[in-house]
């Protein structure tokens, strides 16, 4: 019940309960009772700000945990300790405590209980500087609950934190040290003394598929690749680009469609767009294609993109999406929401879409340069205004009719920023997801809908999709 109560925000309540249950232990003389509700009654004065309080319920219970010979209570209480510190910043005592309960929670093996107490130590680590000690930890922690499906955000957490601190403090090498320990722990051969950085990315992205649900891996794989492309040659970002997808797609990989097409999309919001050809983005898109039966591709005679794709929303629906010039920054852009579309069907049917039938089934996008569309129609007709977002999306203006134009989406020359998810949330690219979305809801609806009632929809998808962790600047 305190629980319960701590989740309504009643904290008078849930502390009621606990030392109700505290009383009843001590009636009972069972320590086990008395350590995890003195566990509770801290939690609760910590929910109140209360942290001195809640230190010194810690402190009871896990004295009740040693007197009773309690190990895992002992550890957990230690846990909370060292969490409490370092919400104070007391990154010595918070260290002291993360030890203490890690080391218990290995001799128990409690899987979950080492990977908070070593997350905990990973903090205590990085409040000091010590980041080398501090990726170490969060390689522990992910690696202790990798194969528990149930614990797969608390996962995603602590694999995101540690690509964070790895980028924000320019560490490559312990990038790889996190990459290899996770999701590449055969990587090492004897006798070798280091790992190249591209050789730990290209062997842990098809791993990291493979576990990391569609919506999670998107900010993940970006924030894997994003500071190995960063400011390098055009051609080596290139060589790059291209062995990553190579590694989602060999068939030997075996990874599911949706999430090899999720993590494509996140390489490709991370890059440069303007590295690749059209022919590169060609050979690219045909291989997506012969990798889903949900995608189907066929170039222009320029070069321009043609995409087909079969989303499994409602009774079915197709959306063709086509490219209006022959840029390659365009076709970026445009093979970017094919994969977005197609990977995201179940969350798009979910939030958006939930209903057996709809009134369409069909939807076309154009998709287009600022400058070339302004080239063909004239800056009059085109009437796209300052675009401060770098797009804009046209949409029809009765969209109760029963012949409907294309949705249009105008981009700017430069669309397309590299997304660095330890620097935003969100990328460019995903605003632009977050309208196109908006505009086809309402088309295969066939039906205006009211802005406070979709956006709070969307906000939620895109926000799944984009980067959970704070910003160095936040």
């Amino acid at each position: 019940m305190t629980r319960h109560y701590r989740k309504l925000g009643d904290t008078a309540r849930a502390a009621e309960f606990a030392i109700e249950a505290i009383q009843i232990g001590d009636e009972l003389q069972d320590r086990h009772v008395i350590a995890a509700n003195r566990t509770n009654l801290g939690s609760v004065r910590r929910d109140e700000g209360a942290l001195d309080q809640a230190l010194d319920e810690y402190r009871a219970a896990e004295q009740a945990a040693i007197a009773g010979g309690l190990r895992e209570e002992e550890a957990a209480a230690n846990e909370v300790m060292a969490s409490v510190r370092n919400e104070r910043k007391e990154y010595a005592l918070a260290l002291n405590h993360a030890q203490h309960a890690s080391g218990i929670a290995q001799l128990i093996g409690d899987p979950v209980l080492i990977a908070r107490a070593e997350e905990e130590l990973a903090v205590a680590l990085k409040g000091q500087n010590d980041f080398d000690a501090a990726v170490s930890a969060y390689t522990d922690a992910a690696r202790a609950i990798r194969s528990l499906s149930h614990e797969q955000s608390f996962f995603v957490s602590l694999v995101g934190d540690a690509l964070g601190l790895c980028a924000t403090s320019r560490r490559i090498d312990l990038k790889i040290h996190l990459l290899a320990g996770v999701f590449a722990p055969d990587l090492r051969i004897a006798g070798e003394d280091s790992i190249h950085p591209l050789r730990a990315l290209y062997a842990a992205l098809p791993s990291m598929a493979k576990i990391i649900r569609v919506d999670r891996l998107l900010p993940i794989a970006a924030l894997t690749v994003a500071d190995l492309l960063a400011d390098k040659p055009q051609v080596i970002e290139r060589r790059i680009v291209l062995e990553a997808t190579n590694a989602l797609l060999d068939p030997t990989s075996i990874v599911a469609t949706n999430s090899a097409l999720a993590a494509v999309a996140a390489i490709l919001m991370a890059h440069s767009a303007s590295c690749l050809t059209l022919g590169d983005l060609a050979d690219l898109a045909e291989r997506l294609a012969h990798f889903s039966g949900h995608v189907y591709f066929k170039p222009e005679s320029d070069g321009a993109a043609h995409w087909t794709l079969r989303l499994q929303i409602a009774d079915g629906v197709v959306v063709t999406l086509l490219q209006l010039d022959d840029s390659p920054r365009t076709a970026v852009t445009a093979m970017i929401l094919a994969l977005l579309l197609t990977s995201l069907d179940g969350m798009i049917r979910r939030y958006l879409l939930d209903a057996v039938r709809i009134p369409r089934h069909e939807a076309i996008i154009n998709i287009g340069s600022r400058k070339e569309l302004e080239a063909q129609l004239g800056p009059t007709l085109l009437q796209v205004g300052n675009m401060p977002r770098g797009f804009a999306v046209a949409e029809s203006t009765d969209v109760t009719r029963a012949v409907q134009p294309p949705i249009l989406v105008v981009c700017a020359d430069e669309f397309g920023r590299p997304w660095r998810p330890y620097e935003n949330a969100l990328s460019d690219t995903h605003l632009l997801f977050a309208e196109v979305l908006r505009v086809l809801v309402a088309h295969l609806l066939g039906k205006t809908i009211e802005p406070e009632v979709l956006s709070p929809k969307i906000v939620t998808l895109v926000r799944r999709i984009g980067y959970r962790g704070l910003p160095p600047s936040a």
